[in-house]
């Protein structure tokens, strides 16, 4: 996870590695050195992020990482999405809605592609390996996986309380509909649904993910967007 900000501007994420921690450790290290480029280009600063991770990353075939994060400037909240964790808002009339949507490769169009680069979905993964079709790092299918992220912008509303970023670890077994019947029974500020302790309100998420026999890792994020 990464978060860097100040007063105008924020930067909040999350990477999934697989194969080790390397990968997202790389990522992570590599936009928040320059969050303002994420921000004005993703597509191009997720490329150039690729080719760091591939030249560290020489002969570590398939560790890689998803990324899904959050950029704020000036009240526009751009989510920069590759792979299948997620990012949900929440409004002061406790709607949820979804800004990502998984980079699976068992899509129609995520499969068409892969089969377009030269490679094949096996068991619902890329080559029979890898369970996201867009991923950094990975230099065994660098060919066949995309690092061209998903960019949805929100002009954040005075509804717009809170937002979740998330690990597949966590989405796989809590749906994104019962995101609220679960935050509202944690201690919340008087007539929100923004959590008293976002820290503590996270454990507890991860927590109640675990008794749902999540058993993948699990990273999450809760943003209160009512201070941007």
């Amino acid at each position: 996870m990464f978060a860097v900000g100040d007063n105008i501007s924020a930067l909040y994420g999350v990477c999934d590695g697989h194969g080790g921690s390397r990968a997202a450790e790389l990522a992570s290290a590599a936009v928040c050195a320059d969050p303002m480029s994420l921000h004005a280009d993703p597509a191009a600063m997720l490329r150039r992020t690729n080719a760091h991770l591939l030249r560290h990353l020489v002969g570590e075939d398939y560790v890689g990482t998803t990324l899904t994060a959050a950029s704020i400037r000036d009240r526009l909240l751009r989510i920069i999405h590759l792979g299948d964790s997620r990012a949900v808002l929440i409004d002061a009339n406790n709607a949820v809605h979804a800004l990502t949507r998984d980079h699976c490769p068992r899509r129609r169009d995520e499969e068409a592609r892969i089969h377009a680069a030269g490679g094949a979905v096996l068991s619902g993964r890329v080559n029979g390996v890898l369970a996201v079709s867009r991923a950094l790092g990975d230099c065994a299918l660098a060919d066949v996986l995309s690092v061209a992220p998903d960019v949805t912008d929100r002009v954040l509303q005075d509804d717009d309380q809170l937002l979740l970023l998330g690990t597949d670890g966590f989405f796989d077994v809590v749906k994104d509909t019962q995101l609220v019947s679960v935050i509202i029974e944690l201690p919340c500020i008087p007539g929100t649904v923004v959590p008293c302790d976002l820290k503590a309100a996270a454990v507890a998420l991860t927590n109640h993910a675990v008794t749902r026999r999540s058993t993948d890792d699990i990273s999450l994020l809760l943003i209160d967007l009512r201070r941007l």
